[in-house]
């Protein structure tokens, strides 16, 4: 073996992959493996070389034989680590990271993955934990103030997000994304002026990034500037035809305006591109009832409930339906299902109320008045109503 060729080797494919040129990276740590089979770096460059080409079990398996061959590779763990994480192999990634930082201690990039692992996982405060350690080992690294800003903004703690989305801009300002997840963070704020700059600067870096208009889209019809929002649906759908959030969305928008066919068109693409899109079955569902088709929006409604039941005001959609159709018993079916998912919310007695005075029974009305009144007492239309059931036995 030459051990100067090898290093040749080594360097040549180091360099190709620093240019993202990873098949002739590859090809140089293949000479490499060939003149020393028990060179665990030219297997764990190699394997990472494939994890850049998504290529992950190839990936996998170099950085198997790397660890078999040196089984104190830190480095060699982080990126199976990493590869088990994208492949969601969650405990796998995460044993891989404890055994990194157990072997290097200083390796932010490990905490840092780990991090992402329990973000992923929806254990935040654990994700936030490892992400602290990260940037105190690494402070000048912005994604990790990014990646913390998420789990803050999963949590809620919208503040703490942008303040890490903040720093994350002052480290690297030419990055959309930050600007984009800020953004998010002030929509969800309600300021939606601040949400829509941070739209506009993520627009100005990346152009050609559907996402950034769909973002800015949502702000304008959150602020009712349907014409807005719905030139920034337009755009996003020009650059990226199947975005079937933008169709739903833009459709939305047509429906606020009233111009229903237009929105059901709208809905239909979002529909063809993704037939388990819960959300533009109930939009559709709302433009049928809109035009007084309401056996079509009986059909959607009952499609969402099976895609996804957590979508529970459209037990009351459905339930609205039937009882226009005559249908009662299955319009009450439905309000029962809604209170036992919802039971404080007065809604459901309010309008399962209404059809039992409507069938006259009474007794059952003002039941279901009272207990709208108990819930809600601001709602004045419960309260009157309760008033003329009660007059009715008087």
């Amino acid at each position: 073996m030459d051990n100067d060729v090898v290093e040749t080797l080594l360097e040549n494919g180091k360099k190709y992959a620093k240019n993202k040129d990873y098949d002739n990276a590859i090809k140089q740590f293949n000479e490499a493996v060939k003149l020393d089979l028990n060179n665990a770096y030219a297997y764990a460059k190699r394997g990472d070389c494939y994890s850049e080409k998504r290529q992950y079990d190839e990936a996998i398996s170099d950085l198997n034989e790397a660890i078999r061959i040196d089984s104190d590779y830190a480095w060699a763990y982080t990126v199976r680590g990493d590869c088990y994480r994208i492949k969601k192999q969650y405990n796998k990634a995460i044993n891989d990271f404890n055994e990194a930082v157990k072997l290097d201690p200083k390796n932010a990039y490990a905490y840092a993955n780990r991090g992402n692992c329990y973000g992923e996982k929806e254990q935040y405060d654990e994700a936030i934990s490892d992400f602290n350690e990260a940037i105190r080992l690494d402070p000048d690294y912005a994604w990790f103030y990014a990646r913390r800003g998420d789990c803050y903004r999963e949590k809620e703690q919208y503040d703490e997000a942008i303040s890490d989305y903040n720093e994350a801009i002052r480290i690297d300002s030419d990055y959309a994304w930050f600007y984009a997840r800020r953004g998010d963070c002030y929509r969800e704020k309600e300021q939606y002026d601040e949400a829509i700059s941070d739209y506009n600067e993520a627009i100005r870096i990346e152009p050609d990034i559907a996402e950034g208009y769909m973002l800015r889209g949502f702000c304008y019809s959150d602020k009712e500037q349907y014409y807005e929002a719905i030139n920034n649906f337009d755009e996003a759908i020009r650059l990226d035809p199947n975005y079937d959030w933008a169709y739903n969305n833009r459709g939305y928008c047509y429906y606020m305006q009233e111009k229903y066919y237009i929105a059901i068109n709208d809905f239909n693409e979002a529909i063809r591109i993704d037939p388990y899109y819960a959300s533009a079955y109930v939009n559709r569902g709302d433009c049928y009832k809109a035009i007084g088709q309401f056996s079509k929006s009986i059909s959607d409604y009952n499609k969402v409930i099976k895609l996804d039941p957590e979508f529970h005001y459209t037990y009351l959609n459905l339930a609205l339906a039937y009882w226009i159709e005559e249908q009662n018993d299955e319009a009450i079916s439905d309000i029962n299902e809604f209170i036992r998912l919802e039971p404080a919310d007065s809604l459901g007695y309010f309008l399962r109320g209404m059809i039992y005075e409507e069938q006259g029974q009474m007794d059952q009305a003002i039941q279901d008045f009272a207990e709208a009144v108990i819930l809600d007492p601001t709602d004045e239309f419960a309260q009157e109503k309760l008033q003329e059931c009660c007059n009715y036995f008087n």
